[in-house]
């Protein structure tokens, strides 16, 4: 049985390739992200991919049965053994949803860097602006158990000094990167059986903060514009601060305010586990953002002007 599902021919060079292992992350994959990634990937000529087995288990028992956003350090790897004609891969997290008319990832990637997003330099927005009506919005709305004050404001020498790190001066949130598999695939690899199964961490277990130290430690990073991984958090808080209240009630609210956000961006990540990260979860933004007219707005906004007067136009 292959781990890897492919959803489109083999004679691409670069891939966007996810994870979503089990049969009910697979159906939630392929129903409410992959048809815009599969168009963006179509409108770009891209090839899409998605791991669906585990892909650790030629590796030693000791580093097995990690959480498995873990094996995305295995993407590289494991792609590598499908073709030699395959280049680069950009992984994506199953919850992030692809502008199908956002620009071209791999134009903005260098292949001998690990390309990443910063979640904390280079923001449309305040930050601390942003975690301040995440923490007050999620204690006020969702549950009088979130803290006001907690590890979400941590600056980024706490954050490494937590986990015995070597400080660095920037985080990203690890549901995206693009790779060369040729340059990165052992590395990455290495990267993940550095770590055993009884790995602790602050995100309980998870792959993020050694993400973070090991990728700024070993190799040669290309960070890539806000708009590669829009955080759906930040833009809530900055933008649509109204939709706390409806929690995780899918209506035109939520809807048009994604779609809007989706717009001016090329993915929007929809990372966590509180209600608003499960807004991205209906078919009814895939139509909106396929529709007739969606298409017709890009293509236009892709014309070049044309200044020529047309005399003076009012509303009859």
């Amino acid at each position: 049985m292959n781990s890897i599902k492919f959803y489109s021919e083999l004679e691409y060079s670069n891939w966007l390739v996810s994870l979503a292992i089990g049969k009910k992350y697979i159906d939630r994959f392929e129903k409410f992200i992959l048809p815009l990634a599969k168009e963006y990937c179509l409108i770009n000529k891209i090839g899409i991919a998605c791991v669906v087995n585990d892909i650790d288990g030629d590796l030693p028992i000791d580093v097995q049965g990690k959480k498995k956003t873990w094996q995305k350090l295995l993407v590289p790897n494991e792609l590598h053994k499908y073709s030699d004609n395959f280049e680069n891969v950009c992984y994506f997290d199953s919850d992030i949803l692809f502008n199908p008319y956002g620009k071209n990832i791999f134009k903005y990637h260098v292949n001998d860097s690990l390309s990443i997003v910063s979640q904390e330099n280079g923001l449309p927005g305040d930050l601390l602006s942003a975690l301040k009506t995440i923490s007050f919005c999620r204690n006020k709305y969702y549950s009088k158990e979130y803290p006001l004050d907690s590890a979400i404001f941590m600056d980024t020498k706490e954050y490494y000094n937590y986990h015995g790190y070597k400080e660095f001066n920037d985080v990203s949130c690890a549901g995206l990167y693009v790779a060369n598999l040729s340059s990165h695939k052992d590395i990455l690899k290495k990267i993940f059986c550095k770590y055993k199964t009884n790995t602790d961490s602050l995100t309980d277990g998870g792959d993020e903060p050694a993400f973070n130290y090991e990728v700024r430690a070993n190799m040669k990073i290309n960070s890539l514009p806000y708009e590669f991984q829009a955080l759906w958090q930040y833009e809530m808080a900055w933008h649509y601060r109204d939709l706390y209240v409806q929690r995780d009630i899918i209506n035109d609210n939520s809807l048009q305010a994604i779609c809007n956000s989706l717009m001016n961006k090329t993915a929007l990540h929809f990372a966590g586990s509180w209600y608003e990260a499960s807004l991205c979860y209906d078919v009814r933004i895939i139509d909106k953002m396929l529709s007739n007219e969606m298409r017709e707005f890009f293509k236009y906004q892709n014309k070049p002007a044309d200044s020529t007067p047309v005399g003076r136009i009012i509303p009859k």
